[in-house]
């Protein structure tokens, strides 16, 4: 039923789904009246996306979702609704994050609902059962949403803090810095809302504003190389110095495939770093002892040629050969390898996102810098706030670069036409991004 489910939303048939989802929620009521006789014996968090019901809750998602696209936002919440009531023990904690997420999006946005948009967002943010960062960014949901009054506002703030029974890495001035790039004017008929021009003989060429702040820091701070990468850099960096660490076959109840990319484990909380602990600290013993230059360097390329290819945690089409990656290591220390590797092992789900933009270096001054990109009207969001505050700590230069526009009018209408023709694809794809975010109900 799940796969016959897939099947229609892939196909757009929004109302075939309805039809289908009929009788997926009578199995998931079921399902449950069983489970409620009978204990579910499913002893580790990682098999939870085998067992039936969880199937039943993914197909339930998208059936939530089917009338999402058909405005049916009333039935679309009360399935939201009545997922949110099932067991927590039953329903993984991100689907249980998308259901309250999307409900409090309807009730505030599309039902006209404040009231009850706000009642779920409080709710929410004073579970401490759902991430820190989930909890933060529903906070940050109900004031872009007004949702509530000034005195409310106040006291949910006041709740935010006495809540969260966790504490967020931000404990440091993060720098920013503001640069400026031509901004084609609304005039030149663009279809974009922004589209930043960098001049070239007898033309301009139109990227995206990472591109805008690369040119910047080659041009005005000397950076012989960079990478638009976000977390391919790090992630690569970690999956192949600790390649043994990550897929190590001794651990137990995580391998139940020869075809699995990664272990069970790497997205349940804690759980990968508690099962891995002592071989992770061992590792990074060695490489707060080792030499970056020679020793690191040589540990990088030996994995990189034993691995390469293998599907994991390494984006391999990211990098031509490990010469980029070493580039960067010889920019660094092992102190800030393990930095970096303690905060990814320690909670791989949480924090394998939010990375930096761009990580830029020169190889002869070993200086090296990460910097999150915004254009105008861009936000940072807790995730990336935390990275930066991280490798600040570590010892990596890093900041955040907003990218202001400054005005080209003198730019001529046919050269911008001709530009524009030539590389619409590639300006199309800077569009903002639709409103509603899709699940990925494979995960």
């Amino acid at each position: 039923l799940e796969n016959e489910m897939w099947n229609c939303w892939n196909s757009k048939k929004y109302t075939v789904c309805l039809h289908v989802g009929s009788r997926i929620r009578h199995l998931l009521d079921e399902e449950l009246r069983l489970l409620s006789e009978k204990p579910c014996s499913v002893r580790l968090v990682h098999y939870q996306n085998f067992t039936a019901i969880v199937s039943l809750l993914r197909a339930s998602t998208v059936l939530a979702q089917a009338f999402e696209k058909l405005k049916m936002y009333d039935k679309a919440n009360a399935e939201f609704e009545h997922l949110i009531s099932i067991d927590c023990q039953l329903a993984p904690a991100h689907r249980r994050s998308f259901w309250y997420e999307r409900a409090i999006l309807n009730y505030g946005r599309h039902l006209k609902l404040p009231k009850k948009a706000f009642e779920l967002a409080a709710d929410v943010i004073q579970d401490n059962t759902f991430d820190y960062y989930f909890r933060q960014r529903i906070y940050d949901r109900v004031m872009q949403m007004n949702l509530v009054d000034e005195d409310c506002e106040k006291q949910l703030a006041a709740n935010i803090q006495t809540a969260l029974d966790e504490t967020i890495e931000i404990d440091v001035e993060i720098p920013e810095k503001v640069i400026s790039a031509l901004l084609l004017s609304k005039s030149m008929g663009t279809s974009v809302k922004t589209v930043f021009v960098i001049p070239q003989e007898h033309q301009f060429s139109c990227p995206n504003v990472e591109a805008v702040a690369l040119n910047y820091y080659h041009q005005e701070e000397h950076f012989s190389k960079g990478l638009h990468s976000e977390g391919s850099v790090w992630l690569a960096l970690f999956g192949l110095l600790c390649w043994n660490e990550i897929y190590d076959s001794t651990v137990e109840d995580v391998w139940i495939s020869r075809y699995q990319t990664y272990p069970l484990d790497l997205y349940v909380g804690e759980m990968f770093w508690i099962n891995r602990q002592k071989t992770f600290e061992k590792k990074f013993e060695t490489l707060q002892c080792l030499s970056v230059q020679v020793d690191i360097q040589s540990m990088l390329r030996a994995s990189w040629r034993e691995h390469e290819g293998i599907n994991s945690i390494v984006k391999w089409d990211a990098f031509e050969s490990s010469e980029m990656l070493e580039e960067i290591l010889s920019c660094m220390d092992g102190r800030m390898l393990v930095k970096l590797f303690g905060r990814l092992a320690s909670n791989f789900k949480r924090h394998s996102s939010g990375f930096p933009d761009l990580v830029v270096w020169n190889v002869q001054s070993r200086d090296i810098k990460v910097a999150e990109v915004k254009g105008p009207g861009d936000r940072l969001s807790w995730k990336q706030k935390a990275w930066l505050s991280h490798f600040i700590k570590s010892g990596i230069h890093a900041e955040v670069c907003l990218v202001k526009g400054c005005s080209s009018k003198a730019l001529s209408t046919a050269t911008v036409n001709a530009t524009l023709s030539r590389g619409r694809k590639r300006v199309h794809g800077e569009e903002e991004e639709e409103e509603e975010d899709i699940f990925d109900n494979h995960n």
